[in-house]
């Protein structure tokens, strides 16, 4: 068998990671919202305050890019809450998209020999998500013709990225609303950037708290939500049917959005898609002191007075290589361990989002979610290295069970053995061990990141509101990643049969809707304890089948306890 090195010294694997970070995505290279007098009497038009915004055709849709929604979080603004825009004047030429909000390099392994800078992968990320500080805008896709009148639907589409980078160029959604029309069932697309989980979105200590700025990205996201209410109804949607959906960071970010405010959803939404991403646990506020500290001192603001004031002054491209010095990639030994994560502020989560599950404070809205596969095995190639029993165990004790009793332990890695038949890409036998260990740690970051906290909270509210979920098995046959991460944003952004369903869920808050898709023909059962169906999406010779989410029970079921137990710590 070929070493460790030599199977990765083509660079295949990390390649194909990038690939898939940027699977389904079509980028609109865009910049700020172009203002002109001349835009031409064919194009569609919007009338927004004293404005009339310019957008352009696209076969059955209409577009409409690079809109603000809240004031540039610029200079003085910079880590403070997003302000709404006080009115829109004059004539605006929306179709670009806006600049996406700073971002953190992924830091994919590059072939051995070789720097990330030959390669180049990092050059490829920046290209397609070009950053700015002046980042708070968003794009909608409407059907051709829609008018004030027309009352659709709307999805608000939270991208993914795992909360270090990310933006709206990332998912094209006309896919989507021409599929919707060819369906009679026409929706309008909306897709806001926010703040990523870095220092610009997500800084933490006791500074932060005082000022109430913690969590920024999440606010972004709210604030944009509150746009919607205000002006949808100018481009043709309805601001009472409205549903949040998000992959990755951005289910996680709807996660929080939907247990945020003692559950109250202050009418900004009517329903939830959940793509890898859930309520989730979290930290503590005061958890993100030292890197607070760290960072006021590499940017000379220790000695100020007021080191958040200090912050603001700190010229932009200081400031983010500042962060990025300290921000290792999600592809990373410890990149899920993140740096700047969502914190329990007692203010916008008064409590980790599982555990507000658990206690109830959630919008009782129709909830659609669900997982890959194979969650873990893009984040298991960053520790392809750990080869043995004993480094599993020092890494899972040092990443994520710190301080946990040594029994506990001992049981996690019972639960995750040393057996590649059990591991992840699950049900391939003893295939794709890219190294002794690879498949277990994919298991146990794949249940631990994403699978627990959905199947937690599948069986914790389906009793209380309608739940739907899925797992989608697709591209199963990929080497060493089987289907990973990321690997089902493709069908729903190519109108495929994934977006029938979700598109009937948008519509009626039911994926089978008032009568079936022709291509979605197998009856999607709500969830419940008693019989817990999942949706199965495969390839197109057997696009769905029906399972039961019963696997890994004792596994998922120990992670959970552990989380519930265990309050947000620093």
């Amino acid at each position: 068998m070929n070493s460790l090195n030599e199977r990765l010294s083509s660079g295949s694997i990390s390649l194909l990671c990038l690939l898939i970070v940027l699977s389904g995505y079509t980028f609109w290279f865009g910049r700020r919202p172009h203002y002109s007098l001349d835009d031409g009497p064919s194009l569609p038009t919007v009338r927004l305050d004293r404005a009339t915004l310019v957008g352009k055709h696209q076969g059955q849709t209409e577009t409409f890019q690079g809109i603000p929604y809240a004031r540039p979080p610029v200079g003085k603004l910079r880590f403070r809450k997003p302000e709404p825009i006080p009115s829109y004047a004059g004539r605006i030429l929306a179709t670009q998209s806006g600049f996406s909000c700073p971002q953190m390099p992924p830091n994919l392994i590059p072939p051995e020999g070789l720097s990330d800078g030959a390669v180049g992968y990092t050059k490829m990320i920046r290209a397609a998500y070009p950053d700015s500080e002046d980042c708070l805008n968003l794009d909608i896709v409407r059907p051709a013709g829609a008018t004030p009148d027309s009352r659709f639907p709307v999805v608000v589409w939270f991208f993914g990225g795992g909360l270090q980078f990310g933006g709206i160029s990332r998912n094209n959604g006309i896919p989507v609303v021409a599929r919707s029309v060819e369906m009679g069932t026409p929706i309008i697309f909306v897709a806001m950037n926010y703040s990523p989980s870095h220092a610009f979105g997500f800084l933490a200590g006791k500074e932060v708290k005082a000022a109430g700025v913690s969590n920024l990205g999440l606010r972004d996201q709210r604030e944009a939500l509150r746009w919607v209410q205000r002006h949808i109804s100018a481009f043709g949607g309805d601001p009472t049917k409205v549903t949040l959906w998000g992959q990755s960071a951005g289910g996680i970010s709807v996660g929080s959005q939907i247990v945020t405010n003692q559950g109250d959803n202050e009418g900004l939404f009517r329903g939830a898609i959940m793509q890898s991403g859930s309520p989730q646990t979290a930290t503590d506020i005061s958890g993100g002191q030292r890197n607070y500290d760290r960072l006021v001192s590499d940017m000379g603001c220790a000695r100020a007075d007021d080191t958040l004031e200090c912050l603001r002054d700190v010229p932009y491209k200081k400031l983010k290589q500042g962060v990025e010095d300290m921000s290792p990639g999600m592809f990373t030994y410890k990149g899920l361990s993140l740096t700047w994560p969502i914190t329990v502020d007692n203010d916008f989560l008064s409590d980790t989002p599982i555990s507000l599950v658990r206690t109830g404070s959630v919008t009782k809205v129709p909830v659609l979610i669900g997982n890959v596969d194979d969650e873990g095995t893009l984040f298991a190639l960053a520790v392809a290295n750990i080869t043995t029993d004993v480094q599993v165990r020092e890494y899972v004790q040092e990443t994520y069970m710190k301080g946990a009793p040594e029994a506990e332990v001992d049981r996690v890695m019972s639960l995750y053995p040393n057996d590649p038949t059990k591991g992840s890409p699950f049900n391939t036998g003893d295939r794709n061990l890219l190294s002794p260990q690879f498949k277990r740690m994919a298991a146990f970051i794949g249940d631990m990141a994403f699978i627990a906290a959905r199947r937690y909270f599948a069986q914790s509210r389906s009793d209380k509101q309608p739940v739907y979920v899925f797992l989608s098995e697709r591209f199963k046959g990929l080497e060493h990643l089987g289907a990973a991460h990321s690997s089902d944003l493709a069908d729903p952004f190519s109108g495929g049969i994934t977006a029938d369903y979700f598109i009937q869920f948008i519509t009626h808050m039911d994926p089978n809707g008032r009568s079936m898709s022709p291509r979605s023909i197998l009856p999607w059962p709500r969830y419940s304890n008693e019989l817990p169906s999942v949706m199965r999406f495969f390839h197109d010779d057997i696009p769905a089948s029906l399972g039961m989410d019963d696997y890994r029970k004792d596994a998922l079921d120990n992670w959970n306890r552990l989380v519930l137990e265990v309050p947000a710590t620093p």
